[in-house]
């Protein structure tokens, strides 16, 4: 494996892995409430919340939405 393809595993992966540590920090703000329920989280505001880009934040989202703790809406 080259550099570069070493660079874009590595870049992937820290993306992966802010995108768990975005996750798991609002997933345990939902679970304690510190997020009402039926709160409508806005994606850039999350950004802000947890300083991370709009693909981690979305990522988390997704894994939220899978397990029923948030709820999409148009």
């Amino acid at each position: 494996m080259g550099k570069a393809s070493a660079g874009r595993n590595a870049q992937a992966d820290g993306a992966t892995s802010l995108g768990i540590e975005t996750y798991l920090r609002l997933r345990q703000d939902i679970l304690d409430a510190v997020l009402a329920p039926n709160t409508r989280l806005k994606a850039r505001e999350l950004c802000l919340r947890y300083a991370a880009g709009l693909s981690p934040v979305r990522e988390a989202l997704n894994r939220l939405l899978s397990e029923s703790l948030v709820r999409h809406s148009a």
